[in-house]
């Protein structure tokens, strides 16, 4: 059943792309909100609620949402101008450094603090194991609709969560009146240690695992800008065990739910 429905969820996602697939710019500049001024300081503010359900049984969480960008330097979450990095398709990282960005390609160094125990990013409140992951990310913009981005990332305080691959790919949409819609799927290989710490009810931590490619999942992310400076957003993904992975732990679906809002504004602090 669980098999049937995750494939069900995936050809909806990309039959909707390609029937949708209509002139506009939805991976280009933001159409709403305030551009960065140079030598300027932009922060956001907000707080959103997420729940999981399926294999990612958690709880509704309210937790805070906070960030400040200068330059190409960034940390926590702020809204970019540019509809790829907000698609949801990867998490937001902790800090970040844009190393090269054009208007096709980007390639950018981050860090983030990652919650081992509730598989998220780390928001400042208190929680439990912790660990700084570093990431190099690379994302090309195909076409005004489509867009592709790889990332590798590495646990740098060695606290098991190992070594991670992903490629995926996005599908833009510019529904009018500052708002837009993503649908985007993503492949991730990683090596044991990585995978062991996702399941530790079901791998040994102890036991030496091999790599594999394991996971697969996509999603949908609505975004909508009113006025300037406030962003309200809302994101469903569904992800799953697939290949190897899924001959050594439970293949169940998880879902995950989010809805949140931002005020975003800006101040200069150089001429």
């Amino acid at each position: 059943m669980f098999r049937v429905g995750f494939r069900s969820c995936g050809a909806w996602v990309f039959w909707a792309a390609f029937l949708a697939s209509r002139p506009d710019s939805a991976l280009s500049a933001e159409p709403v909100g305030d551009r960065p001024e140079r030598g300027a300081l932009r922060y956001a503010v907000g707080g959103r609620l997420s729940v999981g359900w399926g294999g990612a049984d958690l709880p509704v969480r309210a937790r805070p949402s906070l960030g400040l960008a200068y330059g190409r330097w960034k940390f926590g979450s702020v809204p970019s101008d540019q509809g790829l990095r907000f698609s949801g398709l990867f998490k937001e990282p902790s800090l970040s450094y844009e190393a090269f960005q054009s208007a096709r390609r980007s390639l950018g160094l981050s860090f983030r603090l990652h919650d081992l125990d509730r598989k998220e990013n780390w928001d400042g409140l208190p929680s439990g194991k912790t660990t700084l992951r570093g990431r190099l990310m690379f994302s090309y913009v195909l076409t005004e609709q489509w867009a592709v981005s790889t990332e590798l990332t590495q646990d740098l305080q060695q606290r098991g969560d190992g070594t991670t691959l992903g490629l995926g790919v996005v599908r833009g949409f510019d529904l009018g009146r500052g708002q837009r819609l993503f649908l985007s799927a993503k492949g991730t290989w990683a090596t044991g240690d990585h995978w062991a710490n996702a399941y530790p009810n079901q791998l040994d931590p102890d036991q030496p695992h091999s790599a594999m490619f394991g996971r697969f999942g996509v999603g949908a992310t609505w975004r909508r800008w009113f006025g300037s400076d406030w962003l309200a957003w809302s994101s469903v993904s569904a992800s799953r065990p697939v290949a190897d992975l899924a001959r050594w732990v439970d293949p169940e679906i998880e879902y995950r739910l989010e809805i949140g809002v931002k005020f975003v504004g800006q101040f200069k602090i150089a001429p």
